[in-house]
């Protein structure tokens, strides 16, 4: 049982290495009134109990994602107007480029929700954590994005990883591709008890 979670912590590690060595392209930091229309974008699409840590996206880097997820903007314009009408304002009156991003981050803050639907403060907690690079990649919802934020949460609070494992995590979904998803698919989702090691 040891062997089979270190096995796994070490299959884990290396995707989220991988995710760094990954390049990102045409990086730019998010100012502080986009960080804050993306922030309460993220609370709306979590259903969260409490606002979110602005300091987690405040300068944040955000670039273009290598694939680009196929999202709805009109239906998550329509969302967000009845949600907060003011707040789709702003949205819809953003650069093409920071309205993509807090439109993709708002689809990945509703598949965070679906994915773990039954706890809206670690939720909270999991986004702060991850940031913008968790929320946009969330947007893509592959197989097993519950069980990989509870696994990676987890094993945050035990100390076993760093706090930006998250953050790495959604880089690797985003810039790694096929490939990245294959080997979490294959890899880590078949193991039943992965989610125990994060709770």
């Amino acid at each position: 049982m040891q062997l089979e979670r270190r096995a796994r912590t070490m299959v884990l590690v290396w995707l989220l290495t991988f995710a760094v060595g990954a390049a990102m392209a045409d990086a730019r930091s998010l100012s502080r009134s986009g960080a804050d229309i993306l922030r309460k974008t993220a609370e709306i699409g979590l259903g969260a109990q409490r606002p979110l840590d602005l300091k987690r996206f405040d300068g944040a880097e955000v670039s273009a994602l290598r694939r680009p997820p196929a999202i709805d903007e009109a239906s998550l314009l329509r969302f967000l107007q009845r949600a907060d009408p003011e707040l789709s304002r702003a949205v819809e009156a953003a650069d093409p480029t920071l309205r993509r991003v807090i439109l993709e981050s708002l689809a990945g803050a509703q598949a965070i929700e679906r994915a773990l639907p039954s706890n809206p403060v670690r939720r909270a907690e999991i986004v702060e954590r991850g940031g913008v690079d968790l929320l946009r990649s969330a947007s893509r919802s592959e197989d097993g994005l519950g069980t990989a934020l509870i696994l990676l949460d987890g094993s945050i609070r035990s100390g076993r990883l760093q706090d930006d494992a998250l953050a790495q995590f959604g880089r690797a979904m985003s810039s790694g591709g096929d490939a990245f998803a294959r080997a979490w698919r294959d890899l880590i989702v078949p193991n039943d008890s992965v989610a125990q090691i994060g709770c």
